[in-house]
């Protein structure tokens, strides 16, 4: 992340949690309906986005590569044609006896439902912030594309200049642990 870009602390699932973003993300509420459990935030002219999702602790998978399951179900969510983890998981314990697994990896993906030849490259970077004690994962992600198709309905939104100062694997990795690592949980009566 660029040190000079503005940041703003967004208040997330009625100011229960927060994290800081860079004010050229917009929160995508504003514009379509979301379901309860995520907070969706995007930027247009790069085509990045954040989500962070609450969701139910998928017992299927350890906690210190949760991170992973997570991966590989957004893979599955998205239709991906392609997808491989870059970087294993890393997983560390938190406060309230949770677990924090982080990974990243590239996924080929159209949208829009738009045919494979359309599919565009998309680095993304998972962190499951789990928490036994309440059963859930609280699962953070920022997509960030990599390689754009020409035919792809993207291709023709993003300001490629733009995208190229912000998407560089150095900008994304400092702009997901800055996400990360500003995320603070308020009220932890948002999970009774």
């Amino acid at each position: 992340m660029d040190l000079t870009e503005d940041t703003q602390v967004k208040p997330l699932f009625g100011g229960a949690l927060s994290c800081e973003l860079p004010s050229r993300f917009t929160d995508i509420s504003a514009f379509r309906q979301l379901p309860d459990t995520q907070e969706v935030f995007a930027d247009a002219v790069t085509d990045q986005s954040i989500i962070i999702e609450i969701l139910e602790l998928a017992e299927e998978s350890e906690a210190n590569s949760a991170a992973e399951f997570h991966f590989h179900s957004l893979a599955n969510d998205n239709d991906a044609f392609e997808s491989k983890l870059e970087q294993p998981v890393v997983s560390s314990d938190l406060p309230q006896e949770g677990v924090k697994s982080v990974c990243m990896g590239l996924q080929q993906v159209s949208k829009f439902n738009e045919s494979a030849d359309k599919a565009n490259t998309v680095r993304i970077f998972v962190c499951c912030l789990r928490y036994p004690n309440v059963t859930t994962d609280i699962v953070i992600t920022l997509n960030a594309p990599t390689a754009v198709s020409n035919t792809s309905s993207s291709a023709e939104a993003i300001d490629a200049q733009a995208a190229e100062a912000v998407s560089s694997l150095e900008a994304t990795k400092a702009l997901f642990d800055h996400v990360v690592e500003s995320f603070k949980v308020l009220d932890w009566d948002l999970f009774c």
